[in-house]
């Protein structure tokens, strides 16, 4: 027998009130039901934020715990708190960082044609970056020494060089 959601949270957060903490296979036991009935039950709870696991027992099982009005209230102000900046105004933002003439800014376009690799290598230590740039108006050639030890990488079709970690990006250019 499949417990219902509301049986299943009525439950949850009376073991949660005794200060108990039940597993998936200890709740399954209890309405003598199997994990695998349970588990689309526990992820719609889950996903309301009736329920939460806060890890994982000895045993391995996910252990259950009530979340109370107060914290999801709190989870909510959070969550509203974290929106996170698009994808397009971060970039924009960035290119106004660096570029101190706007008149040189274009708008920030989404690299559709770019996937970002599934793996990539270390190849060693990044001691420089050197780059040209029409940062003040005029083609100019760039040289960063970097100061940290940072990592490169290099994806396996070679599209993409990663570093890190990263550098900051800031109105007196590239730091790190």
């Amino acid at each position: 027998m499949k417990p219902t959601a509301d049986k299943l949270c009525s439950f949850i957060a009376a073991k949660t009130r005794l200060k108990q903490a039940w597993n998936t296979l200890e709740i399954a036991r209890h309405f003598r039901t199997t994990k695998q009935a349970l588990k689309p039950v526990l992820a719609n709870l889950r996903a309301k934020g009736d329920i939460r696991s806060p890890g994982k027992d000895e045993t391995g099982h996910h252990v259950w715990v009530y979340v109370t009005q107060r914290q999801k209230a709190a989870s909510r102000k959070t969550r509203r708190r974290r929106n996170p900046e698009s994808p397009e105004r971060k970039a924009m933002r960035k290119a106004e960082a660096w570029f101190w003439d706007k008149d040189q800014l274009t708008e920030p376009r989404p690299l559709r044609t770019w996937q970002p690799p599934n793996a990539a290598i270390e190849v060693g230590h990044i001691v420089a970056i050197e780059y040209e740039s029409k940062k003040d108006g005029q083609s100019e050639i760039y040289r960063h020494d970097v100061t940290g030890l940072k990592k490169l990488h290099i994806s396996t079709d070679g599209s993409t060089l990663i570093i890190q970690p990263p550098f900051k990006i800031t109105k007196r250019g590239i730091e790190g």
